[in-house]
């Protein structure tokens, strides 16, 4: 079980509920022109299931809608960003590279940015 602020979850309800956001996600971009600040969700959830060492990589998947188009995958760059920026903060370069140490989201951040996944970690590494 995984303890976050608003309770206890199973990975079963944080997977299922992951999956039903994927059509909120898709619309992320459109829900910035109203709430510039919507996606700090994704990060802080992602942020604090890496933190909490409850991080399966099956979360991913909610991201993938943003594999689509440019602007999406850019969303999507900025999303990871915005986690490993929230690690950082709160537990220092320890928590990056133990983020970075997950093949698939570094894997999603070499998609999305349409470079070798050695670029992107660097990169990675070097923006947050």
């Amino acid at each position: 079980m995984l303890e976050l602020a608003w309770g206890w979850l199973t990975f079963c309800m944080l997977s299922s509920s992951l999956e039903a956001l994927q059509p909120a996600i898709q619309q992320l971009e459109e829900w910035k022109i109203d709430a510039p600040h919507c996606d700090n969700f994704c990060q802080s959830l992602l942020e604090k299931l890496i933190e909490k060492d409850a991080f399966n990589p099956v979360i991913l998947r909610a991201l993938q809608p943003l594999m689509q188009s440019d602007t999406q995958k850019k969303l999507c760059w900025k999303q990871l960003i915005g986690c490993l920026r929230k690690l950082k903060k709160s537990g220092g370069q320890n928590l990056v590279r133990k983020a970075l140490d997950i093949q698939e989201l570094v894997s999603l951040a070499a998609n999305a940015r349409g470079c070798p996944v050695e670029n992107a970690r660097r990169t990675l590494e070097s923006e947050c």
